[in-house]
C-alpha cells in the first residue's frame, strides 16, 4: 500500500487500483487528491478503479466533481466502482445525484466491518 497525502492511502491490486479515502472528499481535499488520483489511473490504465468512501463522512460538489471526472476517464471500460457505508451521506448523495446508476456502488456495514 502507498501512502498519499493523509487524505487518501492508494492500494494498487492485480486486478487495478483502490483508492482509500479517510477523509472528506469536498472542496478542500480535491485539489491535493485530484492529481495523485488522476495520475495512478494513468499508470495503470487496463485495470479497475475502486473508491473506497467507507472513512468518508461528507461529499461535496467538488467531490462529485472529481467522481464525474474519474467516470469519464474510466467510461469506455467501465472500470470505475464504490463502496461506500450503509447510511451514510456519501450514499445518499451518490444516490440523489444518480451516479450510483452510472457505476457499480456496494454498500457495507460498518458495524460488521473489523
Amino acid at each position: 500500500m502507498e501512502a498519499c497525502e493523509a487524505r487518501m492511502k492508494i492500494q494498487h491490486e492485480r486486478s487495478g487500483v483502490v483508492f482509500l479515502f479517510q477523509d472528506d472528499l469536498d472542496f478542500f481535499a480535491v485539489p491535493e487528491v485530484q492529481e495523485i488520483v488522476m495520475s495512478a489511473i494513468d499508470r495503470y490504465p487496463a485495470g479497475g478503479i475502486e473508491l473506497d468512501l467507507v472513512q468518508v463522512e461528507h461529499v461535496d460538489s467538488a467531490g462529485l466533481w472529481l467522481i464525474a471526472s474519474l467516470l469519464k476517464s474510466s467510461q469506455a471500460s467501465g472500470r470505475l466502482s464504490a463502496v461506500v457505508a450503509e447510511g451514510s451521506q456519501p450514499q445518499r448523495i451518490l444516490r440523489q445525484s444518480m451516479f450510483d446508476t452510472l457505476f457499480p456502488v456496494k454498500t457495507v456495514n460498518t458495524a460488521l466491518r473489523t
